[in-house]
């Protein structure tokens, strides 16, 4: 992968580390902490279980036992933007974090939504 193309991925991975962070931004803003908190890990985890049961699916399609073991070829992330990561592409191996970090002095109370 050029590094071109692995700077478009984490790019695009940026972009929704953005859009995560402005929606716990105004739920926070609206709710306050710790009722955002919640409504914010329900969000994750429902998202997680249309990723884990698409995951499922495609294991199943292509005749796999849904194991960790074969969990790479279901994934539904680019994992180029972990696994093919230069110096280049920043600091920081996570493309999410290599945003997210930066909100932290300014948002503290976003630590604990970022993890």
């Amino acid at each position: 992968m050029s590094t071109t193309h692995l700077q478009e991925v984490r790019l695009a991975c940026r972009q929704f580390a953005l859009l995560y962070f402005h929606f716990c931004k105004t739920l926070v803003e609206t709710l306050g902490e710790d009722a955002a908190l919640p409504v914010v890990q329900k969000a994750v985890f429902e998202l997680s279980l249309e990723r884990s049961n698409g995951s499922r699916r495609r294991a199943g399609e292509q005749g796999l036992e849904p194991t960790p073991e074969n969990f790479s070829k279901v994934n539904d992330l680019p994992v180029s933007a972990w696994e093919d990561w230069t110096p280049a592409c920043g600091g920081v191996r996570c493309p999410y974090a290599e945003q997210w970090l930066g909100y932290y002095e300014t948002y503290p109370w976003f630590k604990r939504f970022a993890s």
